[in-house]
């Protein structure tokens, strides 16, 4: 069986201000748990929107991205539709 090809999941630029803990996990498990699966972009975005610091606050008080055509955005059109 041929392993379905994926592209760069990593952005080819990044600014995020580091963290060592996150509540990307438990997004990610709530996500899952409704029957879909996160892309792996997809995870790896949400440790970085959801990093937290020491006092639980979130690190990152805005955050901005710019997703390509055709990277998994029909999953949100779907779920409209239905």
């Amino acid at each position: 069986m041929v392993e379905k090809r994926k592209g760069n999941q990593y952005p080819t630029q990044s600014h995020t201000i580091e963290y060592v803990k996150s509540k990307g996990q438990e997004a990610i498990d709530l996500y899952n748990s409704t029957g879909r699966t996160a892309q792996e972009w997809q995870e790896l975005f949400l440790f970085d929107i959801l990093a937290i610091n020491d006092d639980e606050l979130y690190v990152h008080t805005k955050f901005g991205y710019s997703v390509p055509r055709r990277n998994g955005k029909n999953e949100i059109e779907k779920r409209i539709e239905e």
